[in-house]
């Protein structure tokens, strides 16, 4: 048998091991942390109980945990993406990949023998409702475990065999990538498509034919039907290595056009969807707007919530003026008019409120206001206290790894890493400040952070053969 084969070997098993433990710890996490019971409380009246924990703070203020759940619902019963409640008006807050994977789960459970497992909702009038939560928080977990499987063949493709089961290990059991993996937000999902795209993206090199852009357009097309940002990826990341390939002219652009192409491809199925069901275009989601006015306004300017998103006040309109709007299309334009016309008033303070976004996605600034503000989003404050606890060393040994790379000429790979970070920051930049953000690049702090200390290690190593000798 080759070294390579046996190294190959011992990698796999190696992977493996921590992957159990990975999933050991996320299903530990959901099970004890996320058991409930809940109560559901209409106008301060308990109406029913979840077996699960509530999706949001407060039983009365469900967060966007409830529209990933109630779609996947009425998606696994044919509905698709609608209101569940009358007059079932159609839907697209998000991008929908994230709610198509949980359907599965809400699928499987909808039908025996696993109906009777299944997590409801009991009414006080003694009828029930299964709402698949517990269910679909488990898939969660299992999705989150093929994200440290992911994120130590990213690391082994860059740095060894020692840097990828290293960077496995530090996934398994980082709290800023398990939480997300007990909540019912769309961050698991896109976490594996922005891995899914690393990988692919580090395939397109000078020999590579135009397959590999193919596959690089198709898995980028899919990260941006999990998180809309995540359509940054197609400037900033496949022409970039388009143009760096080199070649001919005419094949840079082939290789450009292809991928985009292919991006469409994959897009257009939903755009179309909600084409016919909107007055206004709808490319990826409806929520934008909505985003854009809380997140631009006077609660949010100014005082102790800067940086901060709210429907407080003047940040939303009132549920009549909604109705006078129209469907969602409508309302998420007269939000972006709304935004627009309170930034064109307070540009001044605009530099001001950008500097507090940044420091609260990346832990900057005001660090004990957002573990408050997080448990409004189910982050219990000792995961979040411990999160940080590991982020910040491992975001200094990124630095170093960033270095590293550069200094090496790893350029290809340093800029595949920096990706999912810039799209993070320009969100912030363009929306609000807040850590879940940061989702979507914490597999590129562990990847560069397991490639500084697999370099520091072995030069410990060369020194102590250096001064033997």
């Amino acid at each position: 048998m080759t070294r390579e084969r046996v190294g190959g070997r011992r990698f796999a098993f190696g992977l493996l091991a921590l992957c159990i433990l990975a999933l050991a710890v996320r299903v530990s996490y959901v099970a004890l942390a996320k058991s409930g019971p809940c109560p559901i409380v209409r106008n301060g009246t308990v109406v029913a109980t979840y077996h699960s924990e509530c999706t949001g703070e407060y039983p009365d203020r469900p967060n966007d945990q409830a529209w990933y759940n109630f779609m996947a619902n009425q998606i696994a019963v044919g509905n698709g993406f609608t209101n569940p409640l009358a007059p079932h008006e159609a839907w697209a807050d998000h991008p929908p990949l994230a709610a198509l994977v949980l359907s599965s789960a809400s699928f499987v459970f909808d039908h025996a023998p696993f109906s009777a497992l299944a997590d409801e909702a009991v009414f006080t009038n003694g009828s029930k409702v299964k709402t698949h939560v517990r269910e679909q928080r488990y898939l969660m977990a299992i999705v989150g475990t093929l994200n440290v499987a992911l994120i130590g063949l990213l690391a082994r493709r860059i740095g060894g065999d020692s840097a990828g089961l290293l960077a496995a290990g530090f996934a398994a059991l980082y709290p800023n990538l398990w939480v997300n993996d007990g909540l019912l937000f769309a961050e698991t999902i896109a976490i594996t498509c922005v891995l899914l795209v690393a990988l692919a993206a580090l395939r397109c090199g000078a020999k590579s034919g135009l397959r590999a852009f193919v596959v690089l357009g198709g898995a980028i097309g899919a990260a941006a039907l999990a998180r809309s940002e995540l359509i940054l990826f197609l400037p900033l990341l496949l022409v970039p290595l388009a143009i760096a390939a080199r070649g001919r002219i005419r094949t840079m652009v082939l290789r450009i056009g292809v991928g985009a192409l292919t991006t469409i491809v994959v897009l257009a199925p939903w755009f179309a969807y909600n084409h016919g069901r909107f007055d206004k275009t709808v490319l990826l989601s409806t929520n934008d707007g909505l985003a854009l006015a809380g997140s631009n306004c006077d609660p949010v300017y100014y005082g102790s919530a800067i940086g901060l998103w709210t429907t407080e006040g003047s940040c939303s309109f009132s549920p009549s003026e909604l109705a006078r709007l129209g469907d969602q299309s409508r309302v998420s334009a007269a939000y972006r008019s709304k935004a627009v016309d309170y930034i064109e008033h307070h540009k001044r303070r605009l530099p001001v409120v950008v500097a507090a976004r940044l420091g609260r996605t990346w832990s900057t600034y005001a660090v004990g206001q957002m573990v408050d503000y997080n448990q409004g989003e189910n982050r219990e404050p000792l995961v979040s206290w411990l999160g940080l606890v590991a982020y910040y060393p491992l975001m200094l040994a990124a630095a170093i790894g960033v270095v590293l790379l550069w200094r090496y000429r790893e350029r290809r790979s340093l800029w595949v890493l920096l990706v999912p970070m810039i799209s993070v920051t320009a969100v912030t930049v363009l929306t609000y400040g807040q850590t879940r953000f940061r989702a979507t690049a914490e597999p590129s702090i562990v990847v560069l952070a397991s490639l500084a200390v697999v370099w520091a290690v072995d030069a410990v190593r060369r020194r102590r053969v250096n001064a033997s000798n």
